[in-house]
């Protein structure tokens, strides 16, 4: 579980909630991620690279134009014990992923 608040650009200050866990049965990773900024419940299904360091997590939400949806790709990279990034993506027209978010996560001790 990964709990995190901060400010958004020009929109006041946010929660939010992720839960990550293995399907063995599946066997891939699954997970939510919810937040105050909108009402959906992102559902996650992705793999674990090779490494064991990059997390690809994949979604359908909400597009960015209203009454659209899209596909979205959220990758957490572990860079320390103490330390993930999540970088968001969106799936283009074109078959292309945009980045429109990175975020660094810090253990809180």
């Amino acid at each position: 579980v990964a709990n995190g608040e901060g400010d958004m650009p020009g929109g006041g200050p946010a929660a939010w909630m992720m839960t990550l866990g293995y399907d063995p049965q599946r066997e891939r990773y699954v997970g939510t991620w919810i937040g105050s900024t909108m009402t959906h419940l992102w559902v996650y299904e992705g793999q674990l690279d090779e490494a064991g360091k990059t997390l690809a997590l994949e979604a359908e939400g909400p597009g960015m134009t209203p009454g659209s949806t899209a596909r979205y790709r959220d990758v957490i990279e572990l860079v320390s014990d103490d330390q993930r990034t999540l970088t968001s993506c969106v799936l283009g027209d074109y078959g292309e992923w945009h980045r429109f978010m990175r975020a660094v996560y810090r253990r809180a001790r």
